[in-house]
Order: structure tokens, then C-alpha cells, then sequence
């Protein structure tokens, strides 16, 4: 008969205790585990992050609340009169608000460009 007070039985019992909350194939923790580790928190989150694929960036931008504008809607929906013969305008009128946006965007371009080159470009001296 054993003593459930005995300090022997007692570390036998956590010993086996242990053993059984960590499944099998799970790695074993030593002392230099600390040291080669990802820089963690006390919530166990890693501080490394990890560099999205611009191709995974531009589909999250398209997901994210974009939708067409106003001048998109409009060439769609005047294309649409055209090509089913519901408006008789030259091509020029049916594809403006396209020609409109597009001229917008080169010009804001345009724009960017300018200020960039203005504020960031230093002349060599060469010619």
C-alpha cells in the first residue's frame, strides 16, 4: 500500500502527469531553443513579418470596398446603347467619359512626375 504523501510517489505522479500532455510527435524544448527563435512576444506573436506578393496585394485592393466609378458606368452604359442600336452618336461621344478618365489619370501622372522631379532631382553638372 503506498502513501499518496510520499515524496517519491508524488514526483513519479507529475513525471507521468507531463508525459501525457505533450503528444508524441511534438518537438522537445532545450535550453538553446531561446536563443535560435523568432523574436516573440509574451502572446506569442512572431515581429517577423512577412512581405505580401504584389499580386496578393492588388487582388486585396480590389476586394477592399473599389468599385467603378461614375465615368466607367457611364462609357459601359453608353458602349452598351451603342452596340445595341439604341443611340446613333458618333464613337467619339459614346467612348468621352473613358477618354475623359483616361486624360484625368495622365494628367495627375503627369503631375506626380513634375512635383517628384522638382523637389528630388539635383542636376550632375555633365551635359
Amino acid at each position: 500500500m503506498t502513501d499518496s504523501a510520499d515524496p517519491i510517489d508524488a514526483a513519479e505522479d507529475a513525471d507521468t502527469d507531463a508525459t501525457t500532455d505533450t503528444p508524441d510527435d511534438a518537438p522537445e524544448a532545450d535550453a538553446t531553443d531561446g536563443a535560435d527563435a523568432d523574436c516573440t512576444t509574451d502572446s506569442g506573436d512572431s515581429r517577423k513579418r512577412t512581405v505580401p506578393d504584389p499580386i496578393e496585394r492588388y487582388l486585396k485592393a480590389l476586394k477592399v470596398g473599389r468599385s467603378p466609378g461614375f465615368l466607367s458606368i457611364l462609357g459601359l452604359l453608353f458602349v452598351t446603347l451603342k452596340l445595341t442600336g439604341h443611340i446613333d452618336w458618333s464613337w467619339l461621344w459614346v467612348l468621352l467619359p473613358f477618354l475623359i478618365k483616361g486624360t484625368f489619370m495622365l494628367l495627375v501622372l503627369a503631375g506626380l512626375v513634375f512635383a517628384i522631379k522638382k523637389k528630388f532631382w539635383k542636376p550632375s553638372g555633365k551635359t
